[in-house]
């Protein structure tokens, strides 16, 4: 599903979006998405997930004019749903510029 909503959207040619699972390394199954430049199958694209299952959810924009942006957020799939952690943290970091 977020693959077609980001295809749809205005920022498409500048976005790039990706989930795989955290655990022992930060990069293993399961790998939900199709469209990285990693190259990953998305072999559990079309699985449920399951309780315990920790993911990184990976935004990127990247825009001619305007610069880089990269969100990551880690995810655990609860009873109930999910935890999102890092969400009170969030701040800008401006590469390039000296204090």
């Amino acid at each position: 599903h977020a693959e077609s909503v980001l295809k749809a959207s205005k920022v498409s040619a500048y976005t790039d979006f990706f989930a795989h699972g955290m655990g022992l390394i930060t990069h293993e199954a399961p790998f939900l998405m199709t469209n990285h430049p990693v190259a990953y199958e998305g072999t559990y694209a079309a699985k449920p997930l399951e309780k315990n299952m920790v993911l990184s959810v990976e935004t990127t924009m990247l825009h001619p004019t305007r610069g880089f942006i990269k969100l990551e957020d880690t995810v655990a799939v609860t009873d109930a749903g999910y935890v999102m952690f890092g969400d009170r943290g969030r701040g800008w970091n401006r590469g390039g510029v000296a204090a």
